[in-house]
């Protein structure tokens, strides 16, 4: 984010995580606004401000309603997928969110040019190689209605630098 952006409007900077390495929310004590960004895109929340369903940065109220949203979300890959993607999730033990554990991606692997060639002329199989892919969590948002305090209005930056494409 440019810096000329965060001095017009005062917004001091913050990682959404500690675990991060880079900063993507900000709070502008003049506007009493909430910031969050991406590397294209950026948005400020008050107080009455929402983000409704569809829109990047959405995060739903309920542990459940983020479990659907996921499923929902790789049903266009086919139903399958989707379930596939709700068994991966589990309601963090005090309803916070949701801990997403996705199955290792598999792949077929070629160890040369010469075994591509080979399964391209020969109609050879790969190899299979499972990609582990590690556990996150989502923590729930406020959904869709307006945020009533300065920390709801958090969330919502928080879910857009999460989600915002």
């Amino acid at each position: 984010m440019k810096n000329s952006f965060l001095t017009e409007h005062g917004i001091v900077p913050q990682k959404r995580d500690a675990s991060h390495t880079y900063e993507s929310i900000g709070f502008s004590e003049i506007e009493q606004k909430w910031y969050g960004w991406t590397g294209h895109s950026r948005a400020g929340f008050g107080i009455g401000d929402s983000i409704q369903k569809g829109f990047g940065g959405y995060t739903a109220s309920t542990p459940e309603e983020m479990i659907n949203d996921y499923a929902e979300f790789f049903f266009s890959i086919s139903e399958q997928v989707a379930n596939q993607s709700r068994a991966s999730c589990s309601i963090l033990p005090d309803r916070s969110g949701i801990m997403i554990c996705p199955e290792p991606i598999s792949l077929p692997t070629a160890s040369s040019f010469e075994e591509l060639v080979e399964v391209l002329t020969d109609d050879v199989e790969l190899p299979i190689l499972a990609i582990p892919s590690g556990c996150y969590t989502r923590l729930c948002g406020i959904g869709s209605r307006p945020a009533e305090t300065l920390e709801d209005a958090y969330i919502l930056a928080r879910g857009f630098a999460e989600g915002a494409y």
